[in-house]
């Protein structure tokens, strides 16, 4: 699904639009979609990992005109610096994309206080969430 940047990621300022593939139902693929300089993102669903929640802030939810009233419902995704062998992946639960399906918008927070959300301080590699039998699949 193509959702519009209420936000610019970090490095990719003229970024307006991506589109959102889905893997599997742990991973997918966030691709720009205009800008200058083309990305393409792995993503997790960090719910898929570990005990996982926030609370949006508030300027974010504005942003992405979510309301409760309409039962507005959100995906969650981390993004994951893939390395080689897959285990050492990488995953930043600190700054999760935030995506609206209802009116197709997204961005990324990156105002979660380290303070409120200790456990999501530091990266943390794949094989911390995964089992062997998992990483080995995801290997192939």
């Amino acid at each position: 699904m193509t959702y519009e940047l209420k936000m610019p990621i970090l490095g990719f300022d003229d970024v307006t639009k991506v589109e959102l593939e889905q893997i599997d139902e742990t991973f997918s693929k966030l691709h720009s979609l205009d800008g200058t300089r083309p990305f393409e993102i792995t993503l997790v669903n960090p719910f898929s990992l570990c005990e996982y929640n926030f609370t949006i802030p508030t300027a974010d939810e504005k942003l992405l005109d979510l309301d409760e009233t309409r039962g507005d419902k959100v995906l969650v995704f981390c993004v994951v610096v893939v390395q080689k062998p897959i285990a050492n992946s990488i995953v930043n639960l600190m700054a999760p994309f935030v995506f609206n399906p209802s009116n197709a918008s997204c961005l990324q927070v990156t105002t979660l206080p380290v303070a409120e959300y200790p456990q999501f301080s530091k990266v943390q590699p794949l094989k911390e969430f995964l089992s062997p039998e998992i990483l080995q699949t995801l290997s192939k």
